[in-house]
């Protein structure tokens, strides 16, 4: 919507005769109105704000975020000896059995809200026990400990995309990372990624 005027510092010149001061000064207040009611909301006349908000658009704050996991993204957490048997990776999945469970390290900005996870994998046998992806912490502290924050279950064969939903702000001191055990019961489990959706407050909220 174009502005009413075209703003100039040249209005009004001195040659205006002195009774049309209070016209110009209704019209600076109604330019700079309309033009900052692209920055802020409350400086409207109609519908003015003590104190005035910033617009989302000028803050950056986004919802639904999503930052993706490909599956080469997780690494395996074995004792003692290399993974080897059971276990294979394409471009598409990575495959395991054995038990094993494999770890992926996330990056999220202090103060976003965590709202989903989402895997996507494949338990893929006759009758294996079920797949479960989680979201946890360990404490960046002097007494660290491991806390899971959400987690889905696939409880069937075939290819699924399950989701959690849920209310997690990301704080300092934590240590974010997805788990997954794949191969449990000598069955083989395919992995093909996960995602974490996320909203971020403003534009100061960043990794």
């Amino acid at each position: 919507m174009p502005f009413t005027r075209v703003w100039t510092k040249n209005n009004p010149p001195g040659s205006q005769q002195a009774f049309t001061a209070d016209d110009e000064i209704r019209n600076l207040r109604e330019d700079i109105e309309e033009r900052m009611g692209i920055l802020v909301t409350g400086w409207s006349t109609s519908s003015p704000l003590d104190p005035l908000v910033v617009r989302p658009e000028v803050l950056g704050n986004v919802t639904g975020k999503v930052v993706s996991f490909s599956h080469w993204s997780f690494r395996p957490l074995w004792s003692g000896s290399i993974i080897t048997v059971g276990t294979g990776e394409t471009a598409l999945y990575l495959e395991s059995t054995g038990g094993f469970t494999w770890y992926a390290p996330v990056q999220l900005p202090i103060g976003a809200t965590i709202t989903s996870l989402s895997y996507l994998f494949n338990r893929n046998d006759g009758n294996p026990p079920n797949l479960t992806g989680k979201l946890s912490y360990n404490d960046y502290t002097t007494t660290p400990a491991t806390t899971d924050i959400a987690s889905v279950t696939g409880t069937a064969n075939g290819i699924q995309l399950v989701t959690s939903v849920l209310s997690h702000v990301v704080a300092a001191n934590r240590l974010y990372f997805l788990s997954i055990v794949l191969g449990a019961g000598a069955s083989l489990n395919r992995l093909y990624g996960a995602s974490i959706t996320y909203d971020v407050p403003d534009c100061r909220f960043t990794v």
